[in-house]
C-alpha cells in the first residue's frame, strides 16, 4: 500500500463528450450552423443547403474529435510493455505472482526471453544481455553484469548505461539472473517516460492555427458585409425587412465560405492517400500541411539513415584493405582491392583471404535463411554478416565442429574446434575483439606463410584497426591454430586460444541507405536542417553524418547526453541555432528538451523514432514520425506519422506532399474570394443607384456558391505538387493564409475583373435586346419587377439575368483552371498532362453547336 501497484498511471483526462461537444460547436462551425439554420427561415426557403452545410459541420467534427480520441493510446500501450507475471522469492519460496504486485525490495528471477518488471539491480548474472531499444532506440543487445564486476565505463555516463541495472519494459535476450526490485509503476524509468508523455499538451498544427486567424476574418467580413447591406436595402433601397433580410442571408451565406472545411479535409486526405503510396502512413490529417512548413527535422540514425543491419565491408590481410559490396543480407557482392574486382579463383589462392574467410563461417553460430526474395539472418546478425561475407566469396561446404568456447564479455572472444571437409586435422578458429585476440597471437599468416608476430606488426595492426574505429566501423579480429599443436591436451580455453595465428581484420557497419545522401541534400535546398539524435555513439554516429553529407561543408559538432544535462538552455539554444549538430547517447528527457527548445525558437520541428524512449518527443513535436517495420506500439501511437519503409527518403516526399497542401488551400481561398465581387457587385449598385437594375438575384448567389464554386474549388484542393516546390526554404512560421494583400488581390483586383466581364455580356445582351445603346445610361437596362417580384418580371429582364448568370459561372470554369498553378500558364505544355491536353484539344475541335430548335406552347 506504501508504494502503491506496479502499473502506470493515467492522468485525468476530459471526458469525451465534451471533445465531441467543442469539435462540433468551435468557432467556425458555429458560423456554419448559424449559415445552415438561416437556410430554414420562411422566405428563403433553402433546404438543401442547410441539410448539406449540417453534413459537413458533423462530418468534420466527428473526424476531428475521433483523431483526438486515438492520440490518447499511447499509454495503453506503455502498460503493455510491462510484464503481466514475474517469478518472485518471497519468504524463500519462489513464486509466480502478477507484475502489478511488485513492490521495492522483491528479489525477482529472469531467464532468457522475460520482460522486465520493474527496474532493478542484478545480484546474480550469467553472460546476461538486454534488449534496451524501448529506452535507447538502439537495436544492438546490451550486456549486464553482476553487481560486484568491476563497472567498465569510462568517463561520464547516463543512468540507463549502468551495468548492473536492468529497466522495466526491456527484455532479456540471453542468459539468466535475479535482481532486486528499487523503481515499479510511475517511479520506474518507464514510469518517467509515461509522466514525460502525459504531460505534454496537444497543440494546433501551424494549418489548424490559419485556418481560426482565416475563419475570424471570413465572419467579421461576411458579418459587416451582410448588415452593411440589410441596413442599406431597407432604409436606402425601401424594400420592406422582411426583403432586406433575406438579401442579408444571401450575402451573409456567399460570404461565409461553406467549402472551406471539405475542401481543407479533402485536400488533407487526397495527399494521405499519396503519401501512403510513397510509403508514409497519416495518422493526423492536420500533420500532412504542417510537414510542408518543416524547417528541422530531428532524425534518428538507426533504421532510418542505416539499414538497420550489420554488413561486412571491409578487411585486412596482408596489409592490404578488400573492398567489400552488397546490399543487406544478400549473398552476392564483389570483393575490390585498389579498385580491381576480385574473381572468386582468385579469391582462392589467396591463401591469407581465404583461411579469413573460413574462420568467419566456420567460427560462427547464426546461418542465412532466404524469405521471398530476401535473406534473413537467424542469429547474431553480426555473425549473419559474417556468414554472408564468406558466401559472397563463393564459401559453401560442410564442416564437423568438435567443440564450442562460447564468447563472454570478459575474454571478448570465441572460439571453435573444427575439421573442414578437405582437412584431415582439426583446426581451431577464433574471433574477436582485436586487442584481445592479437593478444593471444604469437604468429601471423603473411603472402600464404606463417611466421613469427613482432612489434612492427602489432602496430600496424593495431593502427589499422583505430583507423576503422575511427570511421565508426566495428572490428573483429580472426585467428587459428592447428589442433595438432595442442598435443592431446584438452579444448579448454586458455588451451585453445593461445599461440594463435593472427589472420586479419574484419570492418563491419551499419550501411546508409542508398537514398539517405540524395534525401538530405535535397532537404538543405529546401531550407530544413537535419539533426541527428541517437542512442549510438558518437564516434559511428560522426562517421555516418559524413557519408550521408550531414552539415553540408560546415564542421559537425557532436554531443553527449551527458554534455546536454551539464549545459544551460541558453547555451543549448546557441548551438541548436548553429547549423546541423549530432547528439550522441541521449536519454528519452534529453530527446524532449532539445524538441522544446527548438519549438521555442520558432522553429518547425519533425521528430523521427522508433521505441518507448522516443514517444514524449514524438508527442510533442509538430510532427512525430514512427517507424513501421521496427518502431513499437506505443512509439506509433504517439506520433503523427508513420512510415512504412523506415526511410528517411519517405520523409522528404511526406514533406514535399505537405508543401502542396498550403498552395493549394490559398488557391481555393483566392478562387472563393475571386467569384464574391461577380455576386455583390449588382447588389451594391441596384441599391447605390436608383433606377438601376438588379442584375443577379440571392437565388442566383446561392446557386453559384453552392453549384459552381463548391464543387471545382475542392478539386482545387487535391492538385500535386508543382514542379520546383522543394526548391524553396520552408514558408515562415508566421505567413498568413490570407494577407491583406492576398485579400485585396484576389476579391478587388481580380474579383473586380472576373465581375467587369460579367457586365460586358449583361450589356451586350441589352445591346441585342435593343434596350441598350453605348453611350446610354447604364441604368437603362430593363427594369427589375416592382418589389422584386419575379413572377411579374418582363420577359427582356430575365434575359438579362441570364446574360449576367453565364459568364459568372463560364469565368469560374475558366478562373478555376488558371488557379491551379501560381506561376505555370494556362497554355504551357507543362501545365497539363500530355494524354489530358490531347483528350481536350480533340473534344475542342470535334465540337459543333447543336441545332437551334424553337419551343412553341
Amino acid at each position: 500500500a506504501h508504494y502503491g501497484p506496479n502499473v502506470l498511471k493515467r492522468l485525468r483526462r476530459e471526458p469525451w463528450h465534451l471533445k465531441l461537444l467543442r469539435n462540433l460547436f468551435s468557432f467556425f462551425a458555429i458560423l456554419l450552423w448559424i449559415a445552415a439554420l438561416l437556410c430554414f427561415i420562411p422566405g428563403v426557403d433553402l433546404p438543401q443547403l442547410g441539410i448539406a452545410i449540417l453534413t459537413v459541420i458533423l462530418v468534420n467534427g466527428l473526424f476531428a474529435f475521433l483523431q483526438e480520441y486515438k492520440s490518447d493510446r499511447a499509454m495503453e500501450m506503455l502498460q503493455q510493455m510491462i510484464a503481466r507475471t514475474c517469478r518472485v522469492t518471497r519468504d524463500g519460496n519462489l513464486l509466480e505472482i502478477d507484475a502489478g504486485a511488485l513492490v521495492p525490495g522483491d528479489l525477482i528471477t529472469l531467464e532468457e526471453g522475460d520482460l522486465v518488471p520493474a527496474d532493478a539491480r542484478l545480484v546474480e548474472a550469467f553472460e546476461v544481455e538486454v534488449d534496451n531499444s524501448s529506452l535507447t532506440g538502439e537495436s544492438t543487445p546490451a550486456r549486464r553484469y553482476k553487481s560486484d564486476q568491476p563497472v567498465l565505463i569510462s568517463g561520464r555516463f547516463l543512468w540507463i548505461e549502468l551495468p548492473n541495472i536492468v529497466f522495466a519494459g526491456t527484455a532479456l535476450v540471453r542468459g539468466r539472473a535475479r535482481a532486486l526490485v528499487f523503481g515499479t509503476g510511475m517511479n520506474s524509468e518507464i514510469g518517467k517516460i509515461a509522466h514525460l508523455t502525459q504531460d505534454i499538451r496537444i497543440e494546433q498544427s501551424p494549418l489548424q492555427r490559419q485556418l481560426r486567424g482565416t475563419v475570424y476574418a471570413i465572419a467579421a467580413l461576411a458579418g459587416a458585409l451582410g448588415l452593411g447591406f440589410l441596413f442599406l436595402g431597407w432604409f436606402v433601397a425601401g424594400l420592406s425587412f422582411l426583403e432586406a433580410f433575406v438579401f442579408f442571408i444571401g450575402i451573409f451565406v456567399a460570404n461565409v465560405p461553406e467549402g472551406l472545411l471539405p475542401t481543407v479535409t479533402l485536400a488533407l486526405a487526397m495527399a494521405v492517400q499519396r503519401m501512403a503510396g510513397r510509403h508514409a502512413l497519416v495518422k493526423s490529417l492536420p500533420s500532412v500541411e504542417t510537414l510542408g512548413c518543416t524547417t528541422v527535422i530531428c532524425c534518428d540514425k538507426t533504421g532510418t539513415l542505416t539499414q538497420n543491419l550489420m554488413m561486412a565491408t571491409e578487411i585486412l590481410a596482408d596489409g592490404k584493405i578488400v573492398q567489400v559490396t552488397g546490399v543487406a543480407y544478400r549473398p552476392r557482392g564483389e570483393f575490390r582491392v585498389h579498385g580491381a574486382d576480385l574473381t572468386a579463383e582468385a579469391i582462392s589462392r589467396w591463401t591469407t583471404l581465404r583461411r579469413l574467410l573460413e574462420c568467419a563461417f566456420i567460427c560462427n553460430n547464426a546461418r542465412l535463411e532466404k524469405s521471398g526474395a530476401e535473406y534473413r539472418v537467424v542469429g547474431d546478425p553480426t555473425e549473419g554478416a559474417l556468414i554472408c561475407l564468406a558466401e559472397k566469396s563463393g564459401l559453401r561446404g560442410v564442416h564437423q565442429r568438435l567443440h564450442l568456447n562460447p564468447f563472454e564479455s570478459m575474454r571478448k572472444r570465441m572460439s571453435v574446434v573444427a575439421k573442414p571437409h578437405h582437412r584431415g586435422e582439426p583446426i581451431v578458429y577464433v574471433k574477436g575483439a582485436p586487442i584481445e585476440t592479437l593478444r593471444q597471437c604469437d604468429r601471423i599468416c603473411w603472402n600464404g606463410a606463417v611466421r613469427s608476430l613482432d612489434e612492427d606488426d602489432r602496430r600496424s595492426i593495431l593502427e589499422a584497426n583505430d583507423e576503422m574505429a575511427k570511421r565508426g566501423l566495428r572490428v573483429l579480429a580472426f585467428a587459428y591454430r592447428d589442433a595438432a599443436e595442442l598435443n592431446g591436451a584438452s579444448y579448454r580455453t586458455a588451451e585453445v586460444e593461445s599461440q594463435l595465428v593472427f589472420l586479419g581484420l574484419v570492418a563491419l557497419s551499419d550501411p546508409v541507405r542508398p537514398e539517405v545522401p540524395a534525401a538530405i541534400q535535397a532537404c538543405h535546398t529546401a531550407g530544413i536542417r537535419v539533426i541527428m539524435i541517437t542512442g549510438d555513439y558518437a564516434l559511428t554516429a560522426g562517421s555516418i553524418a559524413k557519408q550521408i553529407g550531414l552539415g553540408g561543408n560546415q564542421p559537425l559538432r557532436s554531443l553527449t547526453g551527458t554534455d546536454l544535462s551539464e549545459l544551460e538552455d541558453d547555451r543549448l539554444r546557441a548551438i541548436l541555432r548553429q547549423g546541423e549538430t549530432i547528439f550522441a547517447r541521449v536519454a528519452p528527457e534529453h530527446k524532449l528538451r532539445i524538441v522544446s527548445l527548438l519549438k521555442q525558437m520558432g522553429e518547425i520541428v519533425a521528430v523521427t523514432g522508433d521505441g518507448v524512449n522516443d514517444a514524449p518527443a514524438l508527442k510533442k513535436a509538430d510532427i512525430g514520425i514512427a517507424m513501421g517495420v521496427r518502431g513499437n506500439d506505443v512509439a506509433k501511437e504517439a506520433a503523427h506519422m508513420i512510415l512504412t519503409d523506415d526511410n528517411f527518403g519517405s520523409i522528404v516526399a511526406a514533406i514535399e506532399e505537405g508543401r502542396a497542401i498550403f498552395d493549394n488551400i490559398k488557391k481555393f481561398a483566392a478562387y472563393v474570394f475571386n467569384s464574391n465581387p461577380q455576386e455583390m457587385y449588382p447588389y451594391i449598385f441596384w441599391v447605390l443607384f436608383p433606377g438601376m437594375p438588379l442584375a443577379m438575384t440571392v437565388m442566383g448567389v446561392l446557386a453559384v456558391d453552392v453549384g459552381t464554386d463548391l464543387i471545382p474549388a475542392m478539386g482545387l484542393g487535391i492538385e500535386p505538387p508543382e514542379e520546383g516546390i522543394m526548391d524553396r526554404p520552408p514558408r515562415r512560421r508566421d505567413e498568413k493564409l490570407l494577407s491583406l494583400d492576398f485579400i485585396l488581390r484576389s476579391y478587388f483586383v481580380q474579383g473586380t475583373l472576373l465581375a467587369l466581364s460579367c457586365y460586358a455580356t449583361y450589356y451586350y445582351m441589352g445591346w441585342v435586346l435593343g434596350a441598350w445603346r453605348p453611350g446610354d445610361s447604364l441604368a437603362s437596362m430593363p427594369a427589375s419587377p416592382a418589389g422584386l417580384d419575379f413572377a411579374a418580371a418582363s420577359f427582356a429582364y430575365l434575359q438579362t439575368l441570364t446574360a449576367y448568370f453565364f459568364p459568372t459561372v463560364t469565368t469560374q470554369i475558366g478562373n478555376v483552371l488558371s488557379k491551379r498553378s501560381w506561376k505555370t500558364s494556362l497554355f504551357s505544355i507543362h501545365f497539363l498532362h500530355p494524354l489530358r491536353r490531347r483528350e481536350a484539344l480533340a473534344a475542342i475541335a470535334g465540337w459543333r453547336p447543336p441545332r437551334y430548335t424553337a419551343r412553341v406552347k
